[in-house]
């Protein structure tokens, strides 16, 4: 997650998700502008690095692909790591 963190600060080579974007990956571009009513949900902070943590900070792009496929994604085993 750090090295992913880092490689997002540079907008001029990569695009990333954000943790909204992978939250509601299937309505995130109409969800956008109540982007604020949902803030307080997200805790500041990660508690398992204390790393901080908002609707948009960079995300990894599987959480996203397993709440598409509903769970039966191959990432699905790895919340339960």
């Amino acid at each position: 997650t750090l090295l992913h963190t880092l490689l997002a600060l540079d907008h001029e080579q990569f695009a990333t998700c954000s943790t909204f974007c992978a939250g509601f990956p299937s309505g995130f571009l109409w969800l956008e502008r109540f982007k604020g009513l949902f803030a307080g949900v997200v805790d500041s902070k990660r508690p398992m690095d204390n790393m901080e943590l908002s609707f948009d900070t960079p995300q990894e792009d599987e959480i996203a692909t397993n709440v598409l496929s509903a769970g039966r994604s191959p990432y699905m085993p790895l919340v339960f790591m």
